[in-house]
């Protein structure tokens, strides 16, 4: 499966909240605030210094120069990001 974005309809003007099917590790640093939330499969990524696991339903916040890396990911992961 290869990666995808969807971007969800939203009522603030402005605001992009994307639905993304990652199916390649991520690498990347933040330029905005996020809060990203975990919909379908797991992964374990390193951002804030340390590792952490997301799950369905599992939130994490990013600020603006974050760094996040996946570390490993069971499967497709499906996460909404706003």
């Amino acid at each position: 499966m290869a990666s995808r974005c969807e971007q969800l309809a939203v009522a603030l003007p402005g605001l992009r909240a994307p639905r993304v099917w990652a199916a390649e590790p991520y690498v990347g640093v933040k330029d905005t605030f996020l809060i990203s939330r975990f919909e379908a499969g797991r992964s374990e990524f390193w951002t804030h210094g340390q590792t952490w696991t997301g799950a369905p339903s599992s939130v994490v916040v990013f600020h603006p120069g974050h760094v996040r890396r996946d570390v490993k990911c069971d499967g497709p992961v499906a996460y909404q990001l706003g």
